[in-house]
């Protein structure tokens, strides 16, 4: 069982009620981060009220554009972790290494990042995260909320200093010290996709001073949380997860519907209540494919084009430049 994008899943008490705080603090209206919504301010102490993604993502796009300060997207990231308690953030701090942390991070991150969705790629010396709203016309912002909560997370679960880098999509903002205050100094703009580099030193390829009984035990409690409120995974994570594992042989949408055990029109409203389609999340993954394949496997594009089952170079790189509005260097 998946669960959606409208349901209701979300209590009101902790990211939405983080919105207003910030709201106030910047001397914004809080009904303005509810327009769109049915939330009411009443609403956001009482723990049995709850939003869909939907709603927060509204709520997120609602402060965007009516905080004017550049530091309240890293400041929502930053403050959501420390504010949280969760047994997700004690099944990270208590990971055997770094990738294993990531990987906790990516399997409970509706707990965590709730406003983005990510998709992580592993090498023996690497993780490269990327977030699934790239359409979002507020990707950036979501995105950087999301980095600034993950790095949170790792400095605070890791024993020694992470080698972390950033990537965006656009061009280098005004308030650059804002990045380099919240992320550190290794940002570049211009790029392909919004994406988080992390290195993987030799000595974080495992931490010995974690047992492996809490470890387990950690981890445990947060998946039992995560099964008895039915939030393993979205629909939108399923369908992209078919097609990363897919991606060499191409799937149709016919064939993809088909896995799902959907009708074509049913998959294309599933989808579309996501607010996105099978095209988009087939691009994506093509995209994200190439991108790890060449940063984690130095793959050449003519060795990308043959794993994707493109039979032509030029092919290749015109459907690239299509899925990424870029053309690869």
């Amino acid at each position: 069982m998946s669960y959606q994008n409208d349901q209701l899943i979300l209590p009101t008490y902790l990211a939405p009620a983080l919105l207003i705080d910030l709201a106030e603090q910047y001397g914004v209206n809080p009904n303005i981060i509810l327009k769109g919504t049915p939330v009411f301010l009443e609403s956001l102490i009482t723990e049995n009220h709850a939003v869909s993604l939907e709603q927060l993502i509204q709520m997120i796009r609602n402060m965007h554009e009516s905080i004017t300060h550049p530091e309240v997207q890293f400041l929502f990231g930053q403050r959501y972790i420390e504010t949280l308690t969760h047994p997700a953030l004690n099944a990270i701090a208590y990971s055997q290494n770094i990738k294993e942390a990531v990987q906790r991070y990516v399997e409970f991150h509706i707990f965590l990042t709730p406003w983005c969705i990510p998709v992580a790629f592993y090498s023996e010396k690497k993780i490269i995260l990327f977030w699934l709203n790239n359409q979002e016309i507020h990707a950036n912002y979501l995105a950087i909320s999301a980095m600034t909560a993950l790095r949170a997370i790792l400095m605070n679960s890791m024993q020694e200093e992470l080698n972390i880098s950033y990537s965006f999509v656009g061009a280098e903002p005004n308030f650059i010290e804002q990045f380099w205050e919240h992320l550190g100094e290794d940002i570049k703009f211009n790029n392909l996709v919004n994406a988080m580099h992390i290195d993987i030193c030799e000595s974080q390829q495992k931490q010995s001073y974690q047992t492996s009984a809490m470890r387990q035990a950690y981890y445990r409690q947060a998946k039992l949380v995560q099964q008895q409120l039915g939030l393993e995974l979205s629909f939108l994570q399923k369908v992209f997860n078919f097609l990363i594992r897919n991606v060499h042989q191409v799937p149709n949408l016919e064939e993809c519907a088909e896995y799902f055990q959907m009708s074509i029109a049913s998959f294309k409203r599933r989808l579309h209540k996501h607010h996105t389609s099978y095209q988009q999340l087939l691009d994506q993954a093509r995209l994200f494919t190439s991108i790890q394949l060449k940063e984690l496997h130095h793959y050449s594009d003519e060795r990308i084009a043959n794993y994707l089952n493109i039979n032509d170079i030029h092919n290749f790189k015109r459907a690239f430049k299509r899925w990424s509005s870029l053309v690869t260097s």
